[in-house]
């Protein structure tokens, strides 16, 4: 696709041997700050959060993203609401839209598409190290829809 004059999108290689684009980035918190004073985040939460941000991903592009899973760690809490052990997932949701310069199932396609969902504990830029490994091993052919003008 062209950019303006100037603008260069951030680049992944993943390990299919393709390079595709970040041209789309929404981050936003995770959990709601003020949630978290009255009940820890539980596996079952996480779980509601995740698949919350899926759906928020499908409806923004149309298409199924991938969801590269957030790690969980446990959180101590004094009180045991009996709805499990606390354990959080990373305090940023981040949804892209990634892009590479041919088709995945028709490589006569000018463009193809892959929407992602991931949690970091910071806002991007940058990516943390480790979700960028997890990027760079989608399967495009499996999660791309082709597309052209």
């Amino acid at each position: 696709m062209p950019y303006p004059l100037g603008f260069t999108p951030p680049k992944i290689a993943l390990k299919v041997g393709r390079t595709v684009s970040i041209i789309e980035l929404h981050q936003s918190p995770t959990v709601p700050y003020y949630a978290q004073i009255f009940t820890p985040p539980t596996k079952s939460l996480n779980e509601r959060l995740i698949a919350g941000s899926v759906e928020v991903a499908k409806k923004r592009w149309g298409m199924d993203p991938c969801l590269i899973e957030p790690p969980e760690t446990p959180i101590a809490w004094e009180r045991d609401r009996g709805q499990g052990p606390p354990v959080m997932i990373p305090d940023v949701t981040c949804h892209a839209l990634l892009e590479s310069d041919y088709g995945a199932k028709d490589p006569k396609r000018g463009w193809s598409h892959v929407a992602i969902v991931w949690f970091q504990n910071n806002y991007a830029m940058p990516i943390e190290e480790s979700v960028i490994g997890q990027i760079a091993l989608i399967e495009w052919d499996r999660w791309a829809e082709d597309w052209d003008f």
